[in-house]
């Protein structure tokens, strides 16, 4: 009976860290499983659909993107839908929560940062551009243990 309890203790510190999988190995498995990394750099649009929760609300959306900087987000929030898009120069907006269901043009504020965002993820050639990743656990999403992983981007502002 020791003996058999000295192996399961010597199997299971030899073996777990078999089933340990860092950051590089859970995002090299999601791109795996979702399609393959070639397929997510050869992307020229997508369309994305969401549900999310804030402040005790549920909201729906879909976000379409378009290479390489065409942009629009629809969301609905308690029966009205905001809109928002950009054509790589100019955005505009609806906001009916402003009192107004007429398009606006974006703020500048706005508008730059919507020419700041890149259609490939930050994820795709990380190290290429510069960035890290680290896991920082687990987490119950749904009913199933998801990995967490942190993306650590490098900022090169000008001065």
């Amino acid at each position: 009976m020791k003996s058999k309890i000295i192996f399961l203790i010597i199997f299971y510190l030899g073996v777990s860290p078999l089933f340990a999988q860092d950051a590089d190995q859970v995002l090299s498995d999601y791109f795996e499983k979702t399609g393959g990394l070639l397929a997510w750099k050869q992307l020229h649009s997508m369309k994305i659909k969401a549900d999310f929760e804030q402040a005790g609300m549920t909201f729906k959306a879909v976000i379409l993107r378009k290479q390489p900087d065409l942009s629009r987000t629809e969301i609905e929030v308690q029966g009205d839908t905001i809109v928002q898009a950009f054509d790589g120069e100019t955005g505009w907006m609806i906001n009916p929560m402003t009192g107004t269901s007429d398009p606006q043009k974006m703020p500048m504020e706005m508008m730059a940062a919507m020419k700041e965002q890149k259609f490939e993820s930050d994820l795709i050639d990380y190290k290429e551009k510069g960035n890290t990743i680290e896991m920082v656990g687990t987490e119950m999403v749904n009913g199933k243990e998801t990995f967490k992983i942190r993306l650590i981007t490098i900022f090169l502002g000008m001065s």
